[in-house]
């Protein structure tokens, strides 16, 4: 029986929610993905438990803002996958796509704090507060990211069509100066979507994205069943896709 996540979290005591984040080890889609980056048992443990005090921190913080329906959270699991998969893989550079609140930017940048490496460049416009359920102020883009965090967050207010391009020219520039040539240098080690959810902006995204992630790179999708974007680039790049949870999708640059 699925329980809805905002009674999970609530009721739920913390130590077992520890218990029950470890036992995602034996669900098929997560083994698949332990296996396929390498993740052992004693690794999915230990950042279950990282995960669940940074689920904790973000439910407070998100109670403070009652009017809020729903802080622009992703599911707990979606969260755990991702968490796990950056302490893993430990990037030097992430980028996403859409950041509202800020609850899954939070997660991110805590997995890279805790590897001690890494910067977070995220993409987001400025809302209209009096239509936005996730903002408490029309400035507060990510307003949801602990202070603490923000010294490895590089937050870009506009539009992905027009930002996504720049930021990584910006990126790929400085990579170009770090190696000492002037080849396209790949910039990139994940990347995030979670903007706007229609098919030609979504291909745009992947696209763009895609020219600029290095090999092994990992490319990342929330809301994959809106149409058919994902599944269509992950073909025409011959790209290993898999199936996070539910709505949330990955495929890894070979």
């Amino acid at each position: 029986m699925r329980i809805h996540r905002m009674v999970y979290r609530r009721l739920v005591p913390r130590r077992m929610q520890k218990k029950i984040h470890s036992r995602l080890i034996d669900r098929p889609r997560t083994r698949m993905i332990m296996d396929m980056f390498g993740i052992t048992d004693s690794e999915w443990s230990i950042w279950s438990k990282e995960y669940s005090g940074t689920m904790e921190m973000l439910e407070k913080k998100k109670r403070k803002f009652k009017d809020s329906k729903d802080a622009g959270s992703i599911h707990w699991r979606q969260g755990l996958h991702l968490y796990c998969l950056i302490r893993k893989l430990r990037p030097d550079d992430m980028v996403e796509t859409g950041v509202a609140s800020g609850y899954s930017s939070s997660i991110i940048l805590q997995a890279l704090s805790m590897n001690g490496n890494g910067t977070l460049h995220s993409i987001d416009y400025q809302p209209d507060n009096e239509k936005s359920k996730v903002m408490p102020k029309v400035d507060d883009v990510g307003w949801m990211v602990p202070k603490t965090l923000r010294k490895r967050w590089d937050l870009v207010i506009g539009d992905s069509k027009k930002e996504l391009p720049l930021l990584l020219k910006r990126l790929g520039s400085n990579h170009r100066k770090a190696m000492m040539h002037d080849a396209l240098h790949p910039c990139i080690d994940m990347f995030m979507h979670d903007s706007l959810h229609t098919y030609g902006h979504m291909y745009f995204e992947y696209e763009t994205a895609w020219k600029h992630m290095k090999k092994h790179g990992v490319l990342l999708s929330h809301d994959i069943m809106q149409n058919s974007a994902f599944e269509d680039f992950g073909k025409s790049k011959g790209a290993k896709r898999l199936l996070i949870d539910r709505n949330f999708g990955l495929m890894v640059k070979a």
